[in-house]
């Protein structure tokens, strides 16, 4: 299954660290509870091309509402475990379409404590999908690795018949960008005449993988400029030609 680092959405992993030490099975305290994006992902399966602007929508109501609720309450009380899908995730379900082993992005003194760290889901709502991640060391903050709303982490049986169903990931500026100057690098990486610019685009990503945003000023006079000889060609073409100008520099 083809999976792609995209970047998270977050704050720098160097300032926003999960500490390691500790249990998620110790039993949870009471008060409010936050949610992080700092590991989500989009992998085949588990993309959002198809969904609407109301499905995002009612994702953060439905992040808004349980932040709300007790974490105690959230973690213990059966009818709220049940009311809300809430259950760890079972790798051995029938065609359940990863493995633990597959959250590549996820830092590997996570992936391998599953005694500390295990994944849990719970629903959006029935008809929406769920979302899956894992508790913090303190068990206040769940990170959420995977949105699922095709339901296909843990397939339906009966009249579903475990169907797992296709889905599309959904790309935006930041990502496209990633993706771009990964296609460059992959593309130029072992050209020696381009070696100098190529280590410098190989310091972008990981400023992506850090810190999510990669920001840049520019001139407010030189944008209309910039937009015009742009059009419409992708970031990967943008910087394609200025690496192949530069022989005529």
């Amino acid at each position: 299954m083809a999976k792609q680092n995209l970047p998270s959405l977050s704050h720098s992993t160097q300032t926003n660290r999960i500490p390691i030490s500790g249990t998620t099975r110790a039993s949870a305290k009471s008060g409010q509870w936050g949610v992080s994006f700092q590991f989500f992902n989009q992998l085949d399966y588990f993309g959002l091309g198809e969904m609407d602007t109301k499905w995002f929508v009612s994702v953060l109501e439905r992040l808004k509402d349980l932040n709300g609720i007790d974490l105690h309450e959230f973690i213990t009380s059966t009818p709220m475990r049940s009311n809300n899908r809430y259950h760890p995730i079972d790798w051995n379900h029938t065609n359940t379409p990863l493995k633990r082993t597959d959250f590549s992005w996820v830092r590997k003194e996570i992936i391998d404590n599953e005694d500390d760290f295990p994944f849990y889901q719970f629903q959006i709502s029935k008809a929406l999908g769920r979302v899956i991640g894992f508790w913090n060391s303190s068990h206040n903050l769940f990170h959420v690795v995977l949105l699922d709303p095709a339901h296909n982490m843990q397939p339906s049986g009966g009249k579903y018949k475990y169907k797992v169903d296709k889905t599309s990931e959904l790309s935006c500026e930041y990502t496209d960008m990633a993706k771009g100057l990964s296609h460059i690098i992959h593309e130029y990486g072992n050209q020696p005449e381009f070696s100098d610019i190529i280590k410098k685009l190989k310091l972008v990503p990981k400023e992506f993988v850090q810190r999510s945003v990669l920001f840049i000023s520019v001139d407010g006079s030189y944008i209309e400029e910039l937009n015009n000889k742009i059009g419409d060609r992708c970031i990967s073409e943008v910087i394609e030609l200025g690496i192949l100008n530069l022989d005529n520099a």
